[in-house]
Parts: C-alpha cells; structure tokens; sequence
C-alpha cells in the first residue's frame, strides 16, 4: 500500500467520525430546536409575515434610505454603550443576564426591520430561522463557557512552558 492511498483512508476514517459527531450533535439539539420554534418563533413568525405588505410600500422611498443610512451606526453606537455600562463593575451574572435581554431587544427591532427592508425577498419566506435562533444563542454561549475557558487554560500551559515560575500561580 502506497502513502496517496494511506492518506485516503486516514482522510476517510476521519468523515466518517464527524459524520457521527454530526448526527449525535444533530439528534441531540433536535428538541432543543423544535421547541424554540414552535413556542418562541412560530408566533412571532406570524407577526413578521404580517409585516410584509408594508415592505413593498417602504421599497424606494426616502424613509428607507434614511434608514438603511442611520440605523447601523446608531445601534452599533448604542450597543457599545450599553455594552460598557454592562461591564462597568466587572462581569458578574447581571451583566451575563442583561446582556441576553440586550441581545433580545436587538432581536425583537431588528427582526422587524429585516422584514421591512429586506436584502433580498427571496429571504422573507426563509425556513432557517430555528437554526439563525440556535446559532445566535450557541454563539453567546461559546464565547462565554467554552472558548474563553479554553483560551486561558491555553495562555496558562504557554506561560508555564516559558517560565515555571510564573506558570505555577496559574
């Protein structure tokens, strides 16, 4: 046997245990997803929906150009604001909670104004929201429980690599 095809069934081995790891992953938030959908999007899919005759009266004027303008730079504004005054003592578990209910508020603005002004309309009858919900959260909760553990256990082994010293406090 030759290295190419070696390489080729280490290749394969390798899909096809994150071909696994998919499926477990996938039955796993399953529930987790059909839940969020059916009692948080599903009604509020709704009311988006009902949002949409008035995107089509929105298209091409003033208002909207002045929107798509402004809205941006004020909310990233307003966000790094509010983002501060969050973390202004520290971050403790209010901050972690409000946070969340800013993310919500964001959500419950701007899922309207993406209804209103959308990029495209072939978008407006997309079925992705329980995955869009899902990554958002799973997003938040990766940045603060999986990836900055793991950052600093990563900062502690390279400190402990360079100097013993320093690394034993860690």
């Amino acid at each position: 046997m030759n290295i190419e095809q070696e390489h080729q069934k280490a290749k394969a081995s390798i899909n096809a245990i994150w071909q696994r790891v998919y499926r477990f992953l996938e039955t796993l938030f399953y529930p987790i997803e059909w839940i969020g959908h059916r009692i948080f999007l599903l009604p509020f899919r709704k009311f988006l929906e009902s949002l949409d005759p008035l995107s089509y009266r929105l298209e091409g004027t003033r208002l909207r150009k002045v929107m798509q303008v402004v809205i941006y730079p004020l909310f990233m504004t307003l966000t790094f604001i509010v983002g501060f005054k969050l973390v202004e003592n520290g971050f403790t578990i209010r901050s972690f909670l409000g946070t969340i209910v800013m993310f919500i508020i964001l959500g419950f603005i701007f899922a309207p104004l993406e209804r209103l002004m959308p990029f495209s309309r072939k978008w407006l009858g997309d079925k992705d929201t329980p995955t869009d919900f899902m990554l958002f959260f799973g997003g938040k909760f990766w940045g603060d429980y999986i990836n900055q553990p793991i950052r600093i256990a990563t900062i502690a082994i390279v400190v402990q690599e360079i100097s013993p010293e320093i690394g034993q406090g860690l």
